[in-house]
């Protein structure tokens, strides 16, 4: 069961007669599309303070099902789109986006399942792998969202020459997706570097094939080169702090070993 939204309910003037279609015939039923609202979007109310979450649109036209956008105790209502109003501060991650931490070693995704306010946007998230399940909640300002096509056209690729178990991975995100880097597990912080404690940015997987080669052959001899401009190459990681509140664990650096 939903209610009007406190304190404006939505008008039920003469103008809000019921059409033959039985869809309520009211000026500006459109507007919502005209503005851009869509579900899933945090908007203010008029005469309602706080933050609003778009649910979906109810039967009658001009009418959005709505929840305030706290962590818990979500209670819904219903409200007419003349009501609506953007938010100066509305957040870019919507519940149902697919998102991931904006560092370029991410390689999955996890799906956003409510956003609220707690003095910064938040985002609670469900992450599925290997037939495993878990939440986690971090800040908005660290998620871009990234489509499905993003995900399954990034390169994964295991590697394998003698004792060297590893990958050549894409990244998704950040100022070097769409570049490659080299990981094997014999090294402490994973990562085939150049140059000392700098992470081996490639910029094909040609140069990534040549990066491994390399190392697996012992690192003899200078690192093949690829870049040139220190812009594009990352410190290597140290240990990383782990973002918001993870409630399963994950594996080190998201990454499953070479089968």
């Amino acid at each position: 069961m939903t209610r009007a939204a406190p304190p404006v309910p939505p008008p039920r003037s003469a103008e809000d007669s019921l059409t033959g279609d039985g869809l309520r015939n009211v000026p500006g039923a459109e507007e919502d599309q005209q503005r851009g609202f869509r579900s899933g979007d945090i908007v203010a109310i008029d005469g309602s303070p706080g933050d609003w979450e778009l649910m979906e649109r109810a039967r009658a036209a001009g009418i959005w099902q709505i929840e305030r956008a706290h962590r818990d105790n979500r209670e819904r209502f219903e409200v007419h789109t003349r009501h609506l109003r953007p938010l100066p501060d509305a957040p870019h991650v919507r519940r149902g986006d697919l998102v991931m931490q904006h560092y370029p070693e991410q390689t999955h995704a996890a799906q956003v399942t409510d956003v609220f306010r707690s003095g910064y946007w938040m985002a609670r998230k469900t992450h599925t792998r290997d037939g495993q399940t878990w939440s986690s909640t971090d800040e908005v300002n660290r998620l871009v969202v990234v489509t499905r096509t993003q995900l399954e056209s990034a390169a994964r690729l295991p590697r394998e020459s003698g004792d060297h178990r590893g990958w050549i991975l894409q990244a998704i995100v950040s100022r070097f997706a769409g570049k490659y880097r080299v990981v094997c597990s014999c090294l402490p912080s994973i990562e085939v570097s150049r140059n000392g404690r700098r992470i081996g940015w490639c910029s094909s997987l040609q140069a990534a094939e040549t990066l491994w080669e390399w190392h697996a052959a012992g690192e003899t001899g200078p690192a093949p080169d690829d870049f040139t401009n220190d812009d594009l190459i990352a410190p290597a990681p140290g240990p990383r702090a782990r973002t918001g509140h993870v409630t399963a664990p994950a594996t080190l650096f998201d990454l499953d070993p070479p089968t």
